[in-house]
């Protein structure tokens, strides 16, 4: 799991950073004896949560979706732009990805060791 925040207008040098991060867990998956084959992304963010300026958070997440069509890694879950925060959850045993947004009236799904388990939409299973 990586979490990318940039500072910085995605473009074109901005872009590579946003690569470069993606590119870093990919290689440590890697070396860690994950087979490029058997990758899978599950993305969520890039919310443009100020409403005003450029949409950062947008940007960032078509560089990682075309970061990820060119490298043939399915995309399997995603939770992407919107103009809301979220708080992510995720457990790399079971590939779970829960998602709450922070003020939701959602009721609770389950206890999560986090303790994110208040206002907690599960959309991933």
């Amino acid at each position: 799991m990586t979490h990318i925040f940039h500072c910085v207008d995605p473009g074109p040098m901005g872009g590579g950073a946003i690569v470069a991060e993606i590119e870093r867990l990919v290689n440590v998956l890697m070396r860690q004896g994950a087979r490029r084959a058997g990758l899978e992304a599950r993305i969520a963010g890039g919310a443009h949560t100020l409403t005003r300026g450029k949409d950062v958070g947008g940007q960032i997440a078509e560089v990682c979706l075309d970061y990820l069509k060119a490298e043939a890694i399915p995309l399997v879950q995603a939770d992407l732009r919107g103009v809301r925060a979220r708080r992510v959850v995720y457990d790399p045993t079971t590939g779970d990805l829960q998602i709450s947004y922070p003020d939701s009236k959602l009721p609770p799904h389950r206890d999560h060791p986090s303790g994110l388990h208040d206002q907690t939409e599960e959309l991933f299973r």
